[in-house]
């Protein structure tokens, strides 16, 4: 008996060690498998911090949000904005779409993180308010920084992008709600060294080929979906292009890679500081439904707070815009604030 067993334990051991190879093996796989996917597309992206985290429509067919841009902060005005999404709304949006320009004003020479940080926490604790998660579209205010003081000429900063993160969240992904995929893009990536941006007092808007090629990945990957809806902070289609401007190329890369997509149905900016819709110039009054399918709508918001740039123009009056998704219906109220 005692020679039978010693006999079956080199058998046992062989066994187990192709068993734990196997099984380590597999977890290896699962390992490799999960973080290909984590690289395929934008990132996952969450609400900004404190405002919590989206709870699923109970009808993926039916659900709303609001969206709203340029607050910089004057709290009077996005305030509003806040309560009304909390109490003010029937039915309660299920989150809030920013577009960028939380804060106002950058860095002062030389560089100080700590009031930088302390008015992006302050902007937080006014947007918990709202009692649904926050999304922003990060623009120049948030993440341009000064590199010359003499003409005054901002960019883009990595200092400034880390600040951001740290305090406020990721500056680009992706995320999905209902039957809907949502992209927030970042139009202020760090440029290339010794790129140089327009003649100030011009601003610098750019996106990189890393981001580009990740939107392309995440557009691909999201064609079954019913609805994409385009967060940024610079419009493609801007109502004053000499005044500021999406950097050349990255606008260009944008315009051809959206045109190859029919499901993305509302592309969304602000930066400029009224209610623009370039494909109805004069129509400050109201957004036609949208159907799945049809010609991409672009659409600028940039007046929840923020001083007019011309007060005199009928696109000046602080607003922002409910969106209520039936189906492969949109339909957009534009809600006027004093």
């Amino acid at each position: 008996m005692k020679k039978d067993i010693i006999k079956l334990i080199p058998v046992a051991l062989v066994v187990i060690t192709l068993v734990c190879g196997c099984t380590t093996a597999s977890e290896k796989n699962q390992r490799s498998a999960t973080n290909t996917l984590t690289q395929t597309g934008l990132p996952q992206l969450s609400a900004i911090t404190g405002t919590g985290t989206l709870t699923p429509p109970a009808n993926p067919d039916n659900f709303s949000f609001v969206v709203f841009g340029d607050s910089q902060p004057n709290f009077t005005v996005v305030s509003q904005i806040f309560s009304q999404i909390k109490s003010g709304l029937k039915p309660t949006p299920d989150f809030g779409l920013s577009l960028g320009d939380i804060v106002k004003g950058e860095p002062q020479v030389p560089f100080d993180s700590d009031p930088i940080e302390k008015t992006l926490k302050n902007y937080l604790s006014h947007a918990k308010e709202a009692g649904v998660p926050i999304f922003n579209a990060p623009g120049n205010h948030e993440l341009d920084d000064v590199v010359n003081t003499n003409p005054w000429t901002e960019m883009p900063s990595q200092k400034m992008q880390t600040l951001y993160e740290k305090v406020v969240g990721p500056t680009y992904g992706s995320f999905d709600f209902g039957n809907s995929h949502f992209i927030v893009l970042n139009t202020e990536d760090v440029p290339p060294k010794g790129m140089k941006g327009p003649k100030p007092p011009m601003e610098f808007s750019y996106i990189g080929p890393k981001q580009l090629a990740e939107l392309k990945a995440d557009l691909d990957a999201n064609r079954d979906k019913t609805h994409i809806f385009v967060a940024m902070h610079y419009p493609i289609h801007p109502l004053n292009p000499k005044r500021d401007s999406l950097y050349g190329e990255s606008r260009q890369a944008l315009i051809e890679l959206f045109a190859k997509y029919s499901n993305i149905s509302y592309v969304l900016a602000s930066h400029e500081h009224y209610f623009y819709n370039p494909f109805d110039e004069t129509n400050v009054s109201t957004v036609p439904v949208f159907r799945a399918g049809g010609p991409t709508r672009y659409l600028i918001s940039g007046s929840a707070g923020a001083s007019f740039w011309d007060p005199s123009q009928i696109w000046a009056f602080h607003h922002y815009l409910v969106f209520q998704v039936s189906g492969e219906a949109v339909n957009v109220t534009i809600k006027r604030l004093p």
